[in-house]
């Protein structure tokens, strides 16, 4: 595992930044300067465990704030101290585990935890408090601790239940805004997860059932919530991608997603893609309906996307940025996405037999992007290349099962010394944009 911090300091402060109304940069540096200075008596619970370093040590002295006023927003707020520290653990590679956090006392910071358990640890660090073990609805939502509130801010608590209905199946520390409209939480979502920021998409906005404010904590307790960005004038998503295909072969792919000008719902934004930093394509997100999305925000209209483009052989990068209808607002990047299009060759070594001094490799292979020529083999022995063999054998069986025509089989004897050998084939590419793919390996016994 990289070193705790030095590894994610930039990282972690950028990550706040983009938080639209959550904590300061400096408020999060505070944090980062406990886990080294260690906390005062009235920060943090007795049996919290802070780990030190002097990578970590270094990692502070790099930031711009001074040890003073760094201090003093450790001070200021224990929900703002809370909501830090659970945007510092994102970034420390800290994996979910289930059942954490739930036994005598809450675990010591940077613990693996569940979901509720990560809850249970951060507002003992914060408020010196133990909330109980268990889950989100005994804890949180009828333990009598917390108040709902619709008025959520940064350190409280958000639970998610199918439709929105209780019981809570997951947890996490409200974070505030970000950019893009989408609320944004610290959690530990489950198993094979690391602890991370979780924005909200379909899922969570249908399954929000609202956000819990501890009653021990004051106005105080957020004095240190400054706002860092305002919200931008569009909201959106890049949902995924996904290839077009012809047969086998990648042609190009589908974009996914939705974008809405928050001053003009009414109105399509317009998104554009880009591939490896220069555009290609631009439309308005005004093609696919999405209720979902129109409901999380309470809007009307139609905002999703579903486009397709072509796409050149070989692996790129696909991003999407989005814009205020009308306007020359400042564009919202949606993300990107890896895409590739390279198509791999197809091939069965159907198996290999030992003769005196000799082998006889057979199976056939194609190029899916050329299917009317033979395609070429190579053949390993014990992991030396030995022959390219041409598949230019009659396979009608292979032909039928495909749907293609012309002559794609090899079988051909290969001079080899007597003993036991490993034999490998691989099928090797005929057309730009095609690549080599392995087709085994078989054991085989030749003959003195």
């Amino acid at each position: 595992m990289p070193p705790r911090i030095a590894a994610n300091d930039g990282a972690l402060l950028r990550l706040v930044q983009c938080l639209g109304r959550g904590i300061s940069a400096a408020t999060v540096t505070a944090i980062l300067l406990t886990t080294v200075a260690g906390p005062t008596a009235a920060s943090t619970p007795a049996g919290s465990a802070i780990r030190t370093s002097s990578a970590t040590a270094a990692a502070v002295g790099r930031v711009t704030a001074t040890p003073t006023a760094m201090a003093a927003a450790v001070a200021t707020g224990r929900l703002t101290r809370l909501a830090a520290q659970a945007v510092a653990q994102t970034g420390m590679g800290i994996p979910y585990l289930y059942g954490g956090g739930h036994g005598a006392r809450p675990a010591p910071l940077r613990s693996r935890v569940d979901c509720s358990g990560f809850v249970r640890e951060l507002y003992a660090y914060a408020f010196g408090v133990d909330i109980g073990g268990g889950s989100g609805d005994s804890m949180i939502r009828l333990s009598g601790q917390f108040s709902r509130t619709t008025r959520p801010v940064p350190g409280d608590v958000v639970l998610l239940g199918n439709g929105g209905a209780g019981p809570a199946y997951h947890a996490g520390i409200y974070l505030g805004i970000a950019p893009n409209g989408q609320p944004a939480m610290a959690a530990a979502p489950t198993t094979g997860q690391n602890i991370k920021i979780q924005q909200w998409m379909s899922w969570a906005g249908r399954d929000t059932m609202g956000y819990w404010h501890y009653r021990g904590a004051t106005v105080a307790d957020s004095g240190s919530v400054t706002p860092v960005a305002a919200p931008l004038a569009v909201r959106g998503h890049f949902d995924g991608v996904v290839p077009r295909r012809t047969g086998s072969v990648v042609t190009g792919f589908i974009v996914r997603g939705w974008a809405y000008d928050r001053r003009n719902p009414a109105a399509a934004a317009p998104v554009s893609i880009s591939m490896d930093g220069v555009g290609i394509s631009s439309f308005a997100a005004g093609s696919v309906l999405r209720p979902d999305v129109n409901r999380i925000f309470g809007i009307g209209g139609v905002h999703g996307f579903a486009i397709g483009f072509s796409v050149p052989a070989g692996r790129h990068q696909v991003c999407l940025t989005a814009r205020a209808a009308g306007t020359a607002s400042q564009p919202l990047g949606l993300g990107c996405r890896p895409v590739n299009t390279y198509t791999a060759t197809r091939g069965v070594f159907d198996g290999v037999a030992g003769g005196r001094h000799l082998l006889r490799v057979r199976g056939w292979a194609l190029d899916p992007r050329d299917t009317v020529h033979g395609n070429r083999v190579t053949v390993s022995i014990d992991g030396r290349p030995s022959a390219i063999l041409s598949a230019t054998s009659a396979r009608p069986d292979v032909n039928r099962a495909l749907g293609v025509a012309g002559a794609h089989g090899f079988g051909v004897p290969i001079a080899a010394t007597p003993g036991r050998h490993a034999v490998c084939a691989v099928s090797l590419p005929r057309v730009a944009g095609s690549i080599a793919q392995s087709l085994g390996c078989r054991a085989v016994v030749v003959l003195a």
